[in-house]
């Protein structure tokens, strides 16, 4: 997958330099859906392995597109390992998994974009959530175990679907991207009064995780 030509954000850029790396790359995540914060990083599922990456990187070699990325972090002990780079021109982050080891991040998109699709006010409110993680990332980093942008969201998704006094989201089938239900096409909630039912939500899951 190619980003086509014609003017590009930064993390087309990106993205675009790290294709030229790898022309069997795919994005996924957050810049495939089209709810990307400004800031957010390109993850990207690789044919490479991560070993062959890293090492691509760091041989900084002047005719190789990897020249363009330098290695912040190689999680080789994750659950998923994944090797994290920057886009030197741009600095935005890229979030690399191999497709090897990862076999459901497709299908975790396909669930995104179902649900985004199923309902008229999902985008904006996932939209919103995201940019509210990034302003309070320095307070809440991941690599202390707090929740990522992802999981968020997914907390989101579930208030859609379990908020009284109706559900704005039917929920999914056992497997795959299929929702059990008809969605509700057709909604005059606020989007705004949704966000702070999501942040009161979020209080009260940590007041019953410290009580």
């Amino acid at each position: 997958m190619i980003v086509s030509s014609g003017k590009k954000g930064p993390w087309e850029r990106a993205w675009q330099d790290f294709a030229r790396l790898d022309r069997n790359a795919e994005l996924h995540g957050s810049r495939r859906i089209g709810v990307g914060c400004a800031d957010s990083d390109v993850d990207v599922v690789t044919s490479l392995t991560l070993k062959g990456l890293v090492e691509m990187v760091r041989s900084n070699a002047s005719a190789s597109p990897a020249r363009e990325f330098e290695l912040l972090e190689h999680v080789s002990w994750a659950r998923v390992p994944r090797v994290i780079l920057k886009h030197k021109l741009t600095d935005i982050e890229v979030d690399v998994i191999n497709c090897q080891l990862d076999h459901q991040s497709h299908e975790r998109d396909e669930v995104v974009q179902l649900l985004l699709d199923a309902c008229p006010l999902a985008r904006d409110f996932v939209v919103r959530i995201g940019e509210w993680v990034h302003a309070h990332s320095a307070w809440m980093p991941p690599k202390q175990g707090f929740p990522n942008t992802y999981t968020f969201r997914m907390v989101g998704f579930h208030l859609l679907q379990t908020r009284k006094p109706g559900p704005f989201l039917p929920a999914l089938a056992p497997s795959g991207a299929v929702l059990r239900e008809l969605p509700v096409l057709e909604t005059h909630e606020d989007v705004g009064q949704l966000f702070e039912d999501w942040l009161s939500l979020l209080v009260e899951a940590s007041a019953l995780r410290w009580s």
